[in-house]
């Protein structure tokens, strides 16, 4: 699903009912939209994931751990 729409509000949603969250980013896409390319809006979805809905980053490896 779209990380920059479909994760990023559950994220945050998870996180406003206080639910900790791990996103794991090689399982996530996101699309390019605004002249930006795909890798950069996943790239720039992770990061305000990571900070507005303070979640975990992990691979599907770290993940499996």
């Amino acid at each position: 699903w779209s990380t920059a729409l479909a994760v990023a509000t559950t994220a945050i949603d998870a996180w406003q009912l206080g639910y900790p969250t791990t996103v794991v980013h090689d399982l996530t896409i996101s699309h390019a939209w605004g002249g930006h390319s795909v890798e950069e809006t996943q790239q720039w979805s992770i990061k305000y994931i990571e900070a507005m809905a303070k979640s975990r980053i992990a691979s599907a490896a770290e993940f499996m751990k």
